[in-house]
């Protein structure tokens, strides 16, 4: 069982209450005060030298009675810069981070600012309020409910400062239910993506012979490209389907008329499958994309084309 402590700079034994002698120690060795501040700050130190006129409750269990309370981080820092004291138990490099760190630091009765590059203050907020600042700065009507670095700078905007400021706003974002309800999915747990291929007009071309038809002035095939974006139509008639015909006409309406493409997409004949058709595509630049038998990904140009020239009952012919 505890049978005596220290309470508000008072000794509390079975002998009474006396005035802490340490304390005493401490307060004639402040150098004199030069000024209102320096008197304030001096009788923040002194407060509570003379016993309390009021009686101690007995009905305080000894725990609460002897808790100790946590100083604040920048307690140490507030001391240096306040009253210039440094407390006996640091070392003497301890001392000479602590004349460094309070290089940075600002005193302003009866707040600490710290001063950064760029020149801005904030002032040092302690354990109590750091959860109160971020709740203002996220959970609030005006506090938007962004991620962390957000809200972090939301908190920095607003003139405060606490060296866990990043990882306190990132912990609290993370148990905030509301928000980890309506956030965004995690990788593991989105849907598989396929991306979009973007091209322009006439960058992609597909090529195919249609035929062979009843001849006409000796013609029996018709060579059709029909452009994916734009659904623009070039055909001519052709008396055979041979990789001449397909050379010159794509040099002559192709090529000369809309510029090089980027892709020509084609069937796997032997008209457009060769040697020589693969040497001039790779001459300027275009890749050749045979389409697989029966794909309606690849054919659907074909398809569209097919219809386009179907026999049609209710005029009695083709519209090509």
């Amino acid at each position: 069982m505890v049978t005596e402590g220290i309470v508000l700079g008072h000794r509390i034994s079975n002998k009474g209450i006396e005035v802490d002698q340490a304390k005493v120690e401490v307060i004639e060795q402040l150098p004199l005060p030069a000024n209102v501040r320096a008197i304030r700050s001096f009788l923040a130190h002194a407060v509570g030298t003379s016993p309390p006129t009021t009686e101690i409750s007995e009905t305080f269990l000894d725990e609460q009675l002897f808790a100790i309370r946590k100083a604040r981080w920048f307690a140490d820092i507030a001391n240096y810069k306040a009253i210039r004291f440094i407390l006996k138990e640091y070392s003497r490099q301890q001392v000479r981070k602590l004349i460094h760190d309070a290089k940075y630091y600002l005193w302003d009765e009866p707040y600490l600012y710290k001063r950064f590059s760029n020149g801005i203050i904030h002032r040092c907020v302690s354990e109590e309020e750091m959860r109160q600042i971020l709740w203002h700065c996220h959970d609030s009507d005006y506090g938007g409910h962004f991620e962390g670095e957000r809200t972090t700078t939301k908190v920095l905007q607003s003139g405060f400062f606490w060296p866990t400021l990043f990882k306190d706003s990132r912990e609290f974002i993370r148990n905030y239910d509301s928000c980890q309800r309506v956030g965004n999915l995690s990788h593991n747990h989105e849907m598989s993506q396929q991306g979009i291929l973007k091209i322009e007009l006439f960058d992609v071309w597909d090529i195919d012979f249609l035929g062979p038809f009843p001849p006409s002035y000796l013609n029996t095939y018709i060579l059709v490209v029909v452009d994916y974006v734009s659904k623009c139509v070039e055909a001519i008639a052709s008396p055979t389907n041979d990789i001449w015909v397909v050379m010159k006409f794509l040099k002559k309406y192709i090529f000369t008329k809309f510029g090089v493409p980027r892709i020509l997409i084609s069937d796997g004949g032997s008209h457009f499958y060769n040697r020589q058709l693969d040497s001039i595509l790779q001459h300027y630049g275009v890749r050749h994309r045979v389409a697989s038998p029966y794909h309606p990904q690849t054919n659907e140009q074909d398809a569209l084309w097919a219809y386009r020239i179907a026999f049609k009952t209710p005029i009695g012919m083709s519209p090509y």
